[in-house]
């Protein structure tokens, strides 16, 4: 049996209009097409309003000004969906819009769906429901309520509040500390006209980033992207960049008590001055892998088979912001043991105390994810957008490439690069 390459996944930027770009992934992989739009937008003083943004555009425009006529309008795109979010990459906030639709190809009759899915996603971006210079009153109350219930009910999920009760601490004056959602205490002060003002001012000058990626032809996609978004910009706006490196400081140690609280959530955080671009990033994942990013990690293995201090332990990467995150839920008095235990890990591997079989569960684990990339046009198109944030996006191949020939005296040295910031505890009364 002659074995068959993998599909190269790779995006083509186009320029289409000033300060939107189109991205392109034309693959026969998919039946469907998934069409993307991200606004970006700087975490700060806007945040709560911007987060409140896709929810209210969702809830209809002019050609389709209600929730029922735009499921109807989907429906007939041979049952295309429609959902939208907000996403934090480093110190950008992007509302995202997403459309999936069936290819041309696979619809039946002689036209396509994909031409009013394109001007669909236009139409809602640009050409909201308004009355009297404004947003629809009813509709900005409906949404403001709904996410003042989403910011208060991360409360609930203990680990989840513990995670940003952390990230406000830990980056206290940085843009990175704002909640991609906002503030409660916010959303009162947001009305319907000056969210229609915040909502022009963004959509006519800041970045877009149009991805679309599924079976299609590239250029025929182009001309339908270019007229739908003919005449909506006013200019361009240049955004702050992420801050990266922030000078060292004493490690901080957080308690925080939540009532009935059974399992206690600690969180710590480390700074590596290290982002997605730079040179030391190969080795850094592999820090991350083998401190607790995978299921041979030594957190995993230490902490919760051995120790048995742990009902999970994990770390993760945010690579825009070059921080390293842990997360593990201890027991209540649990605190001091697991500190113990992932201190001693951690200058281990900064030692160098690595065997060839940690590196090589790593290497293989590396390399299985970054291959699962190619499965999710979610996951190709964010982490081709956050490259495309840091200046060079960065293709699955060439991740894949530069994780290859990774030595233990690389990633020590790494990992002498992670410095502890700022640790937090969310314990209960009785833990305390």
């Amino acid at each position: 049996m002659i074995a068959v390459a993998p599909e190269r996944m790779v995006f083509e930027s186009r320029p289409l209009a000033d300060g939107v770009m189109l991205h392109l992934c034309p693959t026969r992989k998919y039946k469907t097409i998934t069409l993307k739009a991200f606004v970006e937008s700087h975490l700060g003083p806007e945040t709560t309003s911007t987060a409140l943004l896709p929810y209210v555009l969702r809830r209809g425009c002019r050609r389709a000004p209600t929730q029922r006529r735009i499921v109807l309008f989907l429906e007939s795109l041979y049952g295309a969906t429609l959902g939208v979010d907000v996403l934090k990459l480093g110190e950008r906030q992007l509302p995202q819009f997403r459309v999936d639709v069936i290819a041309d190809a696979y619809a039946r009759g002689r036209r396509g769906p994909l031409p009013q899915a394109v001007e669909f996603l236009a139409r809602l971006l640009f050409h909201p429901v308004t009355e009297k210079g404004a947003f629809r009153g009813d509709v900005v109350e409906t949404e403001k309520e709904n996410l003042r219930n989403y910011i208060e009910s991360l409360v609930n999920d203990p680990l989840e509040y513990a995670s940003e009760r952390h990230l406000a601490t830990m980056c206290e004056g940085e843009p990175f500390a704002r909640y991609e959602y906002g503030k409660v205490e916010e959303i009162d002060a947001v009305d319907p006209a000056g969210l229609l003002a915040h909502h022009r001012q963004l959509l006519e000058r800041n970045p877009i980033h149009l991805f679309a990626m599924g079976d299609f032809d590239a250029d025929r996609l182009e001309t339908i992207a270019a007229n739908a978004f003919r005449g909506k910009r006013r200019g361009h706006a240049d955004l702050p960049p992420t801050i990266v490196r922030i000078p060292a400081r004493e490690p901080r140690r957080i308690v925080e008590t939540l009532p009935d609280l059974e399992q206690g959530k600690l969180v710590i955080g480390y700074r590596t001055d290290t982002t997605l671009v730079d040179d030391g990033m190969a080795a850094l994942v592999y820090v991350n892998g083998l401190f607790g990013g995978f299921s041979h990690s030594r957190l995993f293995r230490r902490l919760r088979e051995e120790e048995g201090l742990a009902y999970y332990a994990e770390t993760a990467l945010d690579k825009s912001k070059g921080l390293l995150f842990l997360r593990a839920g201890i027991p209540l008095d649990g605190l001091a043991r697991a500190r113990e235990v992932i201190e001693r890990e951690l200058e281990s591997l900064r030692r160098g105390e690595i065997t060839q079989d940690e590196l090589s569960m790593t290497h293989h684990s590396l390399r299985a994810r970054i291959r699962a990339m190619g499965d999710s046009p979610s996951r190709l198109i964010a982490a081709h957008l956050e490259g495309i944030l840091h200046g060079r996006p960065i293709p699955p191949e060439e991740r894949e490439a530069s994780i290859e020939g990774m030595t233990v005296e690389r990633v020590a040295e790494a990992a002498r690069r992670v410095r502890l910031d700022t640790e937090f505890f969310l314990t209960s009364e009785a833990g305390t």
